[in-house]
């Protein structure tokens, strides 16, 4: 089988005609990640907790509706920003000691 390069714009095109709740969405995450089964099954899930948190005196807060998963794409970018997050943290923590102690030491 032949295979060639193919331009980042058949690419997008490719990915744009798949449908809800492929496994590529599904790595991304949002709502897109779920089929329409679901998000019906969710709503009605929902809606049935929201008529029971009604009904029986609003005790509690009012049940929250199901957010989209966050894909694992999208953890693993937000994990790799807070690595970085720390790292500069870190440099700038040894840097401003090592001026302490610098200081420290000339006294």
């Amino acid at each position: 089988m032949a295979t060639r390069e193919m331009p980042a714009r058949e690419v997008a095109e490719l990915l744009l005609q798949l449908p809800q709740g492929c496994r590529v969405s599904r790595a991304v995450g949002g709502a897109w990640a779920w089929t329409d089964e679901v998000v019906a099954q969710l709503s009605h899930s929902h809606l049935v907790r929201q008529i029971w948190w009604v009904h029986t005196g609003k005790k509690g807060s009012a049940p929250e509706a199901p957010q989209p998963p966050k894909g694992w794409l999208v953890e693993k970018q937000e994990k790799a920003k807070a690595a970085a997050d720390w790292k500069k943290r870190a440099a700038a923590w040894k840097r401003d000691n090592a001026a302490m102690v610098a200081a420290q030491q000339t006294e």
